[in-house]
């Protein structure tokens, strides 16, 4: 995975271009680390194949292992998540995105597969302090 990611005390930024995501079995799109920040806005480009998995899971210390924070983000999101642009389960080819609450949390990390064939995703993250 060749994620590219920079900070500051206030932001964090990270984005991993063009994603290889088989058929099966998920891929990890992005980890990114939100330790004393406050919202993490997350966004991706799908070409090729459409999702038919998507899931956020999260960790509260390095050493800890993820956790599932959600595979049913939909348009209508609950509970830590905010705001989405539709389910991005079965995000189409296009432009999906969705805005996290991230306190008290360590790391983030997004996985997705295609439903059809091999597709490709680019995803960008910002995080920013409270």
């Amino acid at each position: 995975m060749a994620q590219f990611s920079s900070g500051s005390q206030r932001v964090n930024k990270a984005e991993n271009l063009a994603v290889s995501v088989p058929l099966s079995g998920l891929t990890t799109l992005l980890v990114m680390n939100v330790e004393r920040m406050a919202h993490l806005g997350f966004e991706m480009a799908v070409s090729v194949n459409a999702l038919d998995q998507f899931q956020v899971s999260a960790r509260t210390h390095p050493n800890a292992p993820f956790f599932l924070l959600s595979s049913a983000i939909t348009a209508a999101p609950a509970g830590l998540f905010l705001f989405a642009t539709g389910t991005l389960a079965t995000q189409g080819v296009g432009t999906g995105a969705f805005v996290m609450d991230c306190r008290g949390l360590y790391e983030i990390k997004v996985e997705a597969s295609c439903a059809v064939g091999a597709g490709t995703v680019s995803a960008y993250a910002e995080a920013t302090a409270p």
